[in-house]
This record gives C-alpha cells, structure tokens and sequence, in this order.
C-alpha cells in the first residue's frame, strides 16, 4: 500500500467518479485528498491507512465480511464502484467487528478522518452521505441476516437466483462470493447447483446457469418471501376488517347492536 502522486489520469478518475458531488464545497475538500494505491489481497482494516482515513473507492474490487463470534465470516457485499468506507468510524464507532478485503488492485481517494469530522458539521450534503451510507449497509446486512433466518439453503439460493438472473435468465454471480453470502461452503453451493440442473430448473450456460423453470425456482423461493406478502396482506385488509367491525356496531345495519333493540328483545321475552 503507497500513496501516490497526483496526475491527470487520477483527476479524470475523480471526475467520472463524481466524487465533488458528495460535498457542498469540493474545493474546500480537494487540497485534502490523498491517493492510495493498494494491491489486491490486503486487508484493508489492519492497515495505518485505514485507521486514519475515510476512503472512496475509485477503482478496483473489494469485499467486506462480517466477522462471527464462531470464527467464521459472512460476505456482505462485493464493491466494484465508488464505495465509503470508514463512515462508522467518523462517526465516533472506531471497535467496528467488519473484515474489509481488496481482491484487485484498489485506488483510494483518502481524506484525513479528523479533518472530514471538523467538515462534516458544516457540510450538510456531506453529512446526508454519511447518513445514506450508512442506512444502506445497515438495510444490506439486515436482509442479509433476515433471509438466512428464514429459508434453508436450497430455499435462500433460489431467492438468490431469481433476484440476481438478468434478462436472458442467466445468473452468472461469483459462486464463492455466493456461498459466503448464504454461508455455506461452496461445495455444498455445488451440489445444490446441481441438484436444480438434475431436476430441469436450471441449465449450464457459459460462466453460469440458465434459469429454465422459473416457476419451480419461484415455488422453492417462495417461503423466503413468504412473511413479506403476508405482511402485505394483513395490511391490505385491515381496514376490511376494520370496516365490518363497525358495521358490526352500526344500529342501522345490524338492529342488534341498537341497545333500544336489546331492551325491546329482552321485554318481549319476560313477557312470554
């Protein structure tokens, strides 16, 4: 890991980036920015660098873990595109348990953290990106951990698949990132790739799988998605049940809920 000196192809890589349009006054924030070059397979979070900046990907690929209690970790995201990393930190939670990883040669845009923590109570485009970064990989990590509660593994991997097939029915995700994701091995992933393709689901295809029944992978994923429709339809027929509730009370359409009704009943039968 090194910084680097400033050159043209740096500041074209900012500007299609468009780095400037996460602050208010990019000209304030410029003369602070350092460049950082980083090899592939480094662990970014062990690193001094790390420790003292916030950083914006630029280029490269990385990936972030979460780190068990167990041992064991968790991918939560594979970055390709321009990415915060240290917004937890800059706001004052420095004991963050995440395992962040480059797996290509990575340039950095780092700004000093203490300086961006100075800034940011100025700035509130800056602060707003903060605050999104963060609700974004919190809604992340927590549909990652609600979906691996939910379903099994067959059931998850086929949520997964309908979710990330494009538009010619293939899916051709990094199948190790994959099953770090649903946390099993990637053996296992194997072997439930295969399973689909014995029973006509899915078909090999070049770097992945072709969806063939999307209606059989829709039945396996259902339960998966199960809670949300039905949260969705309780919701939608609250009001229903609401309204014949109220009927239920109203004299008009149901004489019985009158209590001059009630009484007049009750007379007739003492009567009797």
């Amino acid at each position: 890991m090194r910084y680097l000196q400033p050159y043209p192809s740096l500041a074209r890589l900012l500007e299609a980036k468009r780095l400037h349009t996460l602050f208010s006054d990019f000209g304030a924030v410029l003369p602070a920015i350092r460049w950082l070059s980083c090899p592939g397979n480094t662990f970014l979070h062990d690193t001094e660098a790390y420790r003292q900046n916030v950083l914006f990907l630029l280029s490269g690929t990385l990936c972030v873990h979460a780190n068990r209690m167990d041992g064991s970790t968790m991918l939560i995201r594979r970055c390709e595109d321009l990415i915060l990393l240290g917004d937890m930190e800059l706001m004052g939670y420095t004991d963050t348990s995440n395992t962040v990883q480059t797996k290509t040669k990575c340039v950095f845009a780092a700004i000093d953290r203490t300086f961006l923590q100075g800034y940011m109570l100025r700035d509130s485009t800056f602060l707003l990106t903060v605050c999104r970064s963060l609700a974004e990989k919190l809604a992340r990590f927590g549909a990652l951990q609600t979906t691996r509660q939910m379903g099994s593994a067959e059931q998850n991997l086929a949520d997964r698949i309908r979710e990330r097939a494009d538009e010619r029915n293939l899916y051709q995700e990094n199948l190790r990132d994959a099953a770090m994701t649903l946390g099993i091995s990637y053996r296992h992933l194997h072997r439930l790739l295969h399973g689909f393709v014995v029973r006509g689901i899915l078909a090999h295809a070049a770097k992945g799988y072709r969806v063939l029944d999307a209606a059989a992978l829709k039945q396996i994923a259902e339960p998966v998605r199960e809670p949300d429709r039905q949260a969705k339809q309780n919701h939608k027929t609250e009001p229903a049940r609401n309204l014949e509730s109220n009927q239920d009370m109203d004299p008009e359409t149901n004489p019985a809920s009158d209590p001059s009704e009630t009484r007049k009943r009750n007379q007739e039968g003492n009567t009797t």
